[in-house]
């Protein structure tokens, strides 16, 4: 299963979807901004600090979220810890 972050989307819903469903992927638009001053790649990277450890391609592991294995990222810059839609819809 895989969680989508819609732009009206909170992030305690998305700690207790991605806790609830088990899902395995996280799908987001990493800069879209949340606030005036922050996008949604700065408060992942708040949230999973730990996804800055992983290399591109790498299935990641995290204590906070145990199914969680990819996030998904829309952009087409190379972010640590995510991989690119457009590289999956190609394989």
């Amino acid at each position: 299963m895989t969680i989508v972050l819609p732009e009206y989307e909170n992030w305690e819903d998305v700690d207790l979807n991605l806790t609830r469903s088990k899902a395995n992927a996280l799908l987001f638009s990493p800069y879209s901004k949340i606030t005036s001053t922050s996008t949604r790649l700065d408060v992942l990277n708040e949230r999973l600090p730990e996804l800055q450890n992983f290399r591109y391609g790498d299935l990641i592991k995290t204590s906070k979220y145990p199914d969680l294995r990819m996030v998904i990222q829309i952009s087409h810059k190379t972010i640590p810890g995510t991989e690119k839609f457009k590289v999956l819809l190609n394989t």
